[in-house]
């Protein structure tokens, strides 16, 4: 019987190698047999598939629109040739179709990861891209600027140096010299103009007559006096410059004689300059009651000096009309310009008459008739040529200016001022830019609420077609009266949200039929596996309960727990077990 079984199932299938391949499988078969039509482990059991295909609808969902037919041939019963068992598409097919949905879903899942992982690495990209090309463009503006600075600074020496050969009318003249304090001029008992006068060596006199300075028709000798500060790379720096006129051209060879006034204005200390064992050196801080002591009391003081490099340049000078002083505190207009009985004009002309030239940047003392010094600085002369003037056989008007004191004042209220405005500034585009941001999450708020809006309606809709599924799956329910009612069988379900149903199966109905009720009515959604339970006693009465058979094809009236579970009228209860999707 077993080879005739398999010969004639072998012509009803041809060659067609689907119904062969499904043939192999015919072990892993038995289990959807009725128990009392199972073969046996160990009999051949041969089996034809016949059904129609696997689609794909629009939605991506896998949809099953066939039914099995399974034959089962069994050798060991002749009388009984062959079984047909037909399953319908949602009670034998629910298992493949969730795995396949579940499968496209993680999928989509995947894909959709990568997705976002690849935009955050090209935005990560990006953002760095960005951060190195503003840093070299940063880079490039630094260098820019800095280039510009230089050519800006040369660009202004030149003009410099092109003025100043215009004003000496072509003649140059410069010697680096050793600057060592002189009080030549106490010693002379010169007392007017001597501040600052220079004492030259007998060589400066004969270079300036060969490049012409040394002549009647330009007057007066005036020399640039500079601080030479040597700079890395052996060029020199000027630092510091003022402007002077010359006592004599007796001076040591090699070296330029600078009274203490003028060794001050240039900001080197006069204790550094003088020779002498500590004591002496002790001494030289009573330097400035000194200046009117004896002049040979004074020589002996201090001795020879050692010395500083300086850079002498000759300057032809204009003769000055205007300069405007600056008192370095307020003092001076307290205590001197609005005071009664304080000649200020004959202050002015003493400090002045002290002096042969007057620098932009010089400090000018007035000494009070209570021999009270006030420093006045010099912030601009007229002609303002050289920056400097002579006072040698000219009338200069003076002008005093708001002390340095006041502008320090005035300068701090425009700041404050003008960081008053900048935090104002700031603290309305914080507000600015905390609306925006504001603006932003409002946005993103409400495109979170579309999507989401729009996901729920897709839920709601996926679910309604999913329910509808389901109903149309279901046999149609019996009436009352329609036949025996030892043959129907009433359910009483009550759902999660507390909603109670009622429906009437035949017993020849399958299990799942309960199952698809429940899901018609909207008891469990999609790829929700539960089971219906009953309070007390409790009873279990699962979808594919292997001790009844394994199978979604068990009947209803097969199923004992079923059976003693509604026989009292008590209500089942659905409980949720796990969502297929994330198992």
């Amino acid at each position: 019987m077993k080879g005739t079984a398999r010969h004639a199932w072998r012509a009803a299938a041809g060659e067609n190698d689907a119904l062969v391949d499904t043939a192999r499988v015919a072990t892993r078969a038995t289990r959807w047999c009725p128990p009392s039509k199972r073969a046996r482990r160990d009999d051949a059991v041969d089996i034809a598939c016949a059904g129609g295909g696997v689609t794909q609808t629009k939605e991506g969902r896998i949809a099953i629109d066939c039914f099995f037919v399974f034959t089962f041939f069994l050798p060991d019963n002749p009388n009984l040739t062959f079984i047909q068992i037909w399953l319908h598409r949602e009670a034998a097919l629910r298992e493949v179709s969730m795995f396949l949905n579940g499968a496209a879903d993680k999928l989509k899942r995947e894909q959709e990861q990568r997705k976002a992982e690849l935009q955050r690495r090209h935005v990560s990209e990006q953002r760095a891209a960005a951060v190195a090309e503003t840093a070299a463009r940063a880079r490039d503006d630094l260098e820019k600027a800095e280039r510009h600075e230089l050519r800006m600074r040369e660009a202004e020496e030149r003009v410099v140096l092109e003025r100043i050969m215009a004003n000496n009318e072509g003649v140059s003249w410069e010697a680096r010299l050793s600057g060592v304090r002189s009080d030549a001029a106490v010693v002379k008992g010169i007392r007017n103009r001597a501040d600052d006068k220079v004492t030259l060596p007998q060589s400066s006199w004969r270079a300036l007559q060969n490049a012409g300075a040394a002549s009647a028709e330009r007057g007066h000798l005036f020399f640039e006096i500079a601080v030479v500060d040597g700079a890395e790379d052996g060029a020199t720096k000027n630092t510091i410059r003022t402007h002077a006129a010359v006592l004599g051209f007796d001076g040591v060879e090699g070296e330029v004689g600078l009274p203490s006034s003028l060794l001050a204005q240039l900001g080197v200390g006069t204790s550094l300059l003088a020779r002498g064992d500590e004591k002496q050196n002790e001494e030289e801080t009573t330097d400035e009651t000194m200046l009117d002591a004896d002049a040979d009391a004074f020589a002996s003081a201090f001795g020879a000096s050692s010395s500083t490099d300086v850079l002498v340049s000759y300057r032809r000078l204009p003769k000055g009309t205007h300069c405007v002083l600056q008192p370095l505190d307020q003092s001076f207009q307290h205590e001197l310009a609005v005071a009664e009985g304080v000649d200020l004009r004959s202050l002015l002309e003493t400090a002045m008459t002290k002096r042969c030239t007057l620098t932009v940047g010089d400090d000018v003392f007035v000494t009070s008739s209570e021999n009270k010094t006030y420093a006045l600085k010099c912030v601009a002369v007229t002609p303002d040529d050289a920056s400097a003037v002579s006072l040698m056989e000219t009338d200069i008007e003076v002008d005093i200016a708001p002390s340095e004191d006041y502008e320090n004042a005035m300068r701090l209220l425009a700041e404050n001022a003008q960081k008053r405005l900048a935090a104002a500034a700031l603290a309305a585009d914080a507000l600015n830019d905390a609306k925006q941001q504001k603006d932003r999450e409002a946005g993103v708020a409400a495109a979170e609420a579309t999507a989401n809006a729009l996901a729920q309606a897709e839920a709601k809709d996926r679910q309604a077609r999913f329910q509808a599924s389901c109903a149309k799956s279901l046999p149609p329910e019996p009436s009352v009266g329609a036949m025996n009612s030892d043959e129907i069988v009433s359910a009483r379900f009550t759902f999660p949200n507390g909603t109670t149903k009622t429906r009437r199966f035949f017993k020849t109905d399958l299990l799942a039929t309960a199952f698809d009720f429940v899901r018609a009515e909207g008891g469990a959604g999609e790829n929700v596996a539960f089971n219906l339970v009953t309070r007390y006693p409790r009873v279990v009465v699962a979808e594919k309960d292997n001790s009844e058979g394994g199978t979604f094809s068990a009947q209803i009236g097969s199923s004992e727990k079923f059976l003693s579970a509604v026989a009292g009228g008590g209500a089942l209860f659905v409980e949720k077990i796990t969502n297929k999707s994330d198992a």
